[in-house]
C-alpha cells in the first residue's frame, strides 16, 4: 500500500496552505487541519527546482530535510482483509536533521517477516510519555508533564486520522508507531511528524545522536510486533 499515491485530493486554499509554509509550530490543532496545510507546514527547506530527476518519496522529503533510502528485505507482501494490516515488501526510510534534531521515518515493514507500519522517531530525550488514539482522540497514560495534558487537551477528536496511533517517549527519543491498514487515514504520517516534533519542543531536555537509518531497531520495544 503506497503512501504516497497521486490521488485526487479535496480542494483547499492554495494560498491558505502556502501561508502555513515553515510554521507548524504554530499549529495549535494539526488534526483539524487539510493535510496538505500540515505537509506545507513542515516545510523546513526549498522545493526541488524543476529540473530535478527525483522519484516521488524523495520528491515529497526534500522540502521537509529528508532523504529517502528504500530497503526490500524487511518482509514479504500480502493484503487481508478490510482493515487487515498490510506487509510490503518495501520500506520506505527517510532521514535527516530539523530544527537541530535528528528524524527518521520508516514506512512499511519493520523487521522482516513483521507487520507494516508507519514509524516517525525524533532524538530528542523527554521526560516518559505514553499516549495512545482512544475515542478519537489521543490521550497521555500517567501523570504526564503539565504542558503535555494542556496540549492534548486542545486537540479536537478525529477518529479516522487517531485511531490505532501510539506515541513514546523517554530517554531514547519520541516514537509515533501505527500500522499500516487498508483502513489508515493515507496522510497519517504527515500529523504524526508534527505530533512528536510539538512533543519534542514543549518537554525535550537533550538532542541525541541520529539513529542508523539502516537498522531495523527501535526504542521502547516498538521494532517488535504488536496487536493492534
Amino acid at each position: 500500500m503506497s503512501l504516497f499515491r497521486r490521488t485526487p485530493a479535496a480542494q483547499v486554499d492554495a494560498v491558505e496552505t502556502e501561508r502555513w509554509r515553515g510554521r507548524s509550530a504554530e499549529m495549535v490543532d494539526a488534526g483539524a487541519l487539510p493535510w496538505q496545510h500540515v505537509l506545507s507546514a513542515l516545510k523546513t527547506a526549498p522545493e526541488p527546482g524543476p529540473d530535478n530527476t527525483l522519484d516521488l518519496p524523495a520528491l515529497v522529503m526534500a522540502p521537509l530535510g529528508l532523504r529517502w533510502m528504500e530497503v526490500t528485505n524487511r518482509g514479504t507482501a500480502g493484503l487481508g482483509g478490510l482493515g487487515d494490516t498490510v506487509t510490503s515488501t518495501e520500506t520506505h526510510i527517510f532521514s535527516g536533521t530539523r530544527y537541530g534534531r535528528p528524524v527518521l521515518m520508516n514506512q512499511g515493514n519493520q523487521r522482516s517477516g513483521q507487520k507494516g507500519a508507519v514509524v516517525c522517531w525524533v532524538s530528542a530525550a523527554t521526560p516518559h510519555l505514553s499516549i495512545t488514539g482512544q475515542d478519537g482522540r489521543i490521550v497521555a497514560e500517567g501523570s504526564p508533564p503539565l504542558e503535555v495534558s494542556t496540549f492534548l487537551a486542545r486537540l479536537s477528536a478525529q477518529p479516522r486520522l487517531w485511531k490505532h496511533v501510539h506515541l513514546v517517549g523517554g530517554a531514547e527519543g519520541v516514537v509515533v508507531k501505527r500500522p499500516i491498514t487498508t483502513l489508515m487515514h493515507p496522510q497519517g504520517w504527515i500529523y504524526d511528524l508534527w505530533l512528536a516534533e510539538h512533543l519534542a519542543h514543549l518537554t525535550a531536555y537533550a538532542t541525541l545522536p541520529a539513529p542508523d537509518p539502516a537498522s531495523t531497531y527501535l526504542p521502547y520495544r516498538l521494532d517488535r510486533a504488536h496487536t493492534w
